[in-house]
Formats: structure tokens, C-alpha cells, sequence
């Protein structure tokens, strides 16, 4: 459609250069044709969309990395063998103690946001005992 309109142009108008007649082959464009205008619209939606794709897209790395360094500063539990009483029976094994971040906390990642708007948006909750 611009290729066309731009032939047209140059050719009524042999003293104009090729950027200049492409502009003025839109701009001709924009003033006749509602399908143009409605396409450059149409355009326009398709490139906000792209761009907050692209940035969500983005944010999800970054969270995705937030959360694997998170993970990597966890230092596994030394695994400990039981040992034996004096009745030659295996003690019974410890309970072990998790500390999780409360909801509202801040992020330990420091995004400066709660922990429920940033790595916990896929955390379980967090039941605290009464």
C-alpha cells in the first residue's frame, strides 16, 4: 500500500527525494485512507503489547534468578547419623526447624517489596501456630 502510494508520488513529483517522498506518501495516506489509519493504530496497540511482554518478561528472570540465588545461599543440613542410647535402640530423629519468610516481610531478595509480591507470589502460606 505504501510501496504504491509512493510510486504515485514520485512520479508526480520527480523533484522530491526518496525519504521525502515516502513521507509524503503517508501522510497522503493518513488524510485519504481510514484502513491506513486504522492499521497505524492497530500497530501502535501491537507494540505496547510487545513491550509489556518484553518487561514482564524481564521481571520474570529477574525473579526467577532472585529466587535460584535465594536457594543457593541455603546451606544444605548436614546429614547426622543417630546414635545409639544405652538400649541399643536408635534415638528418635530431632525435629527440624524451617524459619520461612512471613508474607508480609520484606523480600529477602531486596527488591524492596513484601515477600508476597515477589518470590512468594508462588510460596505456600505461611501458618504460624497459635
Amino acid at each position: 500500500m505504501i510501496a504504491a502510494k509512493v510510486k504515485d508520488v514520485a512520479a508526480s513529483n520527480p523533484n522530491l527525494s526518496p525519504v521525502e517522498c515516502e513521507i509524503e506518501a503517508q501522510n497522503q495516506l493518513l488524510t485519504q485512507s481510514a484502513y491506513f489509519r486504522e492499521l497505524r493504530a492497530w500497530e501502535a496497540k501491537f507494540e505496547r503489547q510487545y513491550d509489556r511482554a518484553a518487561k514482564a518478561r524481564a521481571n520474570h528472570k529477574r525473579t526467577a534468578y532472585s529466587l535460584a540465588i535465594q536457594q543457593a545461599l541455603v546451606a544444605p543440613l548436614p546429614v547426622i547419623q543417630p546414635t545409639r542410647n544405652r538400649t541399643n535402640e536408635a534415638n528418635p530423629p530431632m525435629p527440624v526447624s524451617v524459619d520461612l519468610t512471613p508474607r508480609n516481610a520484606p523480600c529477602p531478595c531486596c527488591s524492596r517489596e513484601k515477600f508476597k509480591r515477589c518470590c512468594g507470589k508462588s510460596a505456600p502460606p505461611v501458618l504460624h501456630a497459635a
